[in-house]
């Protein structure tokens, strides 16, 4: 599968590891960074996912936001959903960090989530959709 992310305002930056190919059951990340030059404000970007399949091209999407934010503050917020489009409500969302205890907070009935008052660099993000439905992913 081949990643990539379009709607990237100036100063803006995506990353992908492992680089932006996935391949079958493979787990992978996406890193944003935003330069002092980034203008504040909350950006919709759409990630992009395609692979060929016996010669056949397939293409997937997600939408996201991003809110660059002033004063080094860090956050992410989003939203989960079934393929129809459903937002799945309860889904636990943990950043690994130093902090103790460490952020987490659950999705609404309508899939949306946000932490924020996170330290600044990588920081790796775990979700649990286990407590919505036992056969959803950890």
């Amino acid at each position: 599968v081949k990643l990539s992310v379009q709607g990237l305002p100036a100063g803006l930056t995506a990353a992908f590891s492992p680089a932006d190919t996935l391949s079958g059951f493979q787990t992978g990340a996406m890193t944003l960074n935003a330069t002092a030059s980034t203008v504040t404000g909350s950006y919709p970007l759409t990630l992009h996912a395609s692979y060929t399949e016996a010669g056949v091209p397939f293409t997937r999407t997600a939408s996201l936001n991003v809110t660059v934010q002033a004063g080094g503050i860090t956050g992410f917020k989003g939203r989960f959903v079934t393929p129809e489009g459903q937002g799945i409500g309860g889904v636990v969302v943990r950043a690994d960090t130093t902090q103790s205890p460490q952020p987490q907070t659950t999705s609404d009935t309508a899939g949306n989530f946000q932490l924020a008052g996170l330290p600044s660099g990588a920081v790796t993000f775990r979700f649990d959709a286990t407590p919505v439905n036992p056969l959803y992913p950890i």
